[in-house]
This record gives C-alpha cells, structure tokens and sequence, in this order.
C-alpha cells in the first residue's frame, strides 16, 4: 500500500516504529474518490507544474499539491521533465546530475490505489496530445 512505509527490506527500522514516521493517513473512502469536474468538459484535461528551484522538501510539498489539485480539479497531472535538483546534484561527475518526480514516488501505485489519479510524464503528454495535433493555437486555431 502506498500510504504505509516499510523500511525493513532495506535494514531500516520495524514496521512499529517507522509508522510512527508516517505524517499521512490511508482514509480507504479517498481510493474510491472522483473529481465530479472530471465529468464536465473535454474527456482529457490536464494540469501541469513546475517546481522551483528550492530544496528537496519544497519539491516534495509542490509534487503534493499538484496531485492533490489535479485530484480535486479531475485533471490528469503531467509530471515535469528531468531536471536537476538542487544539492543532489553536487557529487562526482559520475554522479546521475537530473531526475524525475519517478525516481523518488511509485505514481504507478497512487494511480492504481485510486480512481481519479492519474499521472503521465511530460513525454507521455508529448506523444498523447502535441504529436497528435490535439494541442491548437490559441491564435491561430
């Protein structure tokens, strides 16, 4: 399950205490939730973000808010391309220097734990909607 947290396959502590680390709640009403906007509009609809170029935890509490607006709003969130991050990138040069939100979250699961997420990458996007000619000027139609 996505809400819980299980550091014992990599010699962390038990399940015991590292729930105790745990500032989320699995609600099991959330997993059956949908936006009632997801209804309303066009069949896609899309939400995309860009972090700042602030530390871990501010990427970390921007990624929450953007799944839980697109959640809300019953749009699909578009994950930002591969970038770098601020002081993880500051090693040897054989050190990875760009990442994406996927390195660090199983979007895989939060989607298949609930209903009304769903997350793609910017390439995902890409392909889907602007390869496709979906994606019109706004001016020139």
């Amino acid at each position: 399950k996505v809400a819980g947290l299980s550091c014992d396959k990599f010699g962390g502590p038990s399940d015991e205490k590292a729930a105790e680390m745990v500032y989320w709640d699995d609600i099991p009403s959330d997993a059956s939730f949908v936006s009632p906007f997801k209804a309303v509009g066009p069949q896609n609809k899309y939400l995309t973000f860009e972090p700042d170029e602030g530390g871990w935890n501010n990427l970390r509490m921007a990624m929450e808010t953007a799944v839980a607006t697109a959640h809300a709003m019953g749009r699909i969130l578009v994950m930002p391309p591969e970038q770098g991050i601020y002081l993880l990138a500051n090693g040897s040069n054989k050190q990875k220097k760009k990442w994406t939100y996927s390195d660090f979250f199983h979007f895989e699961s939060v989607a298949i734990e609930h209903a009304g997420v769903e997350i793609i990458s910017t390439q995902e996007f890409l392909e889907r909607e602007v390869m496709t000619g979906n994606i019109k000027s706004a001016k020139t139609g």
